[in-house]
């Protein structure tokens, strides 16, 4: 319904059976870590890079796109598209986090409740920033 599968097939019907999702194959570019959201889907290569999928409700993406685009094979999330960028990543709700090699912990979509933990209270962060620690 929302591209969460990754296919690339935008007919929204339902599978019963595993399907590939695109660019996700290729050499390099398995998939290490995969976390599902509400709507979106994430994911780790082997490179390191991040990419997601999906509805992006709330920015939960993270490609810096505009709130509910749907998108039906995976995009770079903004900064985690370099290889050695992220060990993993976690889908939640309508946000996602991965521990950035050199940016420590960077989370992006729906801050409404403090999910994205940058302390500056509710808001949509379309781009990952960096969670800030007391």
């Amino acid at each position: 319904m929302t591209g969460q599968l990754g296919d690339g097939d935008d007919d929204e019907a339902s599978e019963r059976s595993p399907v590939a999702v695109l660019d996700l194959g290729e050499a390099g570019q398995e998939a290490l870590v995969v976390s599902c959201g509400f709507g979106h889907t994430c994911a780790t290569t082997a490179t390191g890079r991040v990419v997601c999928w999906g509805w992006n409700g709330s920015g939960a993406l993270g490609t810096g796109d505009s709130e509910g685009a749907i998108r039906h094979s995976p995009a770079s999330v903004v900064g985690l598209s370099d290889a050695n960028s992220a060990l993993s990543v976690s889908a939640g709700g309508l946000s996602a986090c991965a521990p950035h090699l050199w940016r420590g912990l960077v989370c992006w979509g729906n801050d409404n409740d403090g999910e994205v933990g940058d302390g500056n209270g509710p808001s949509i962060q379309y781009t990952p920033v960096r969670v800030q620690f007391p």
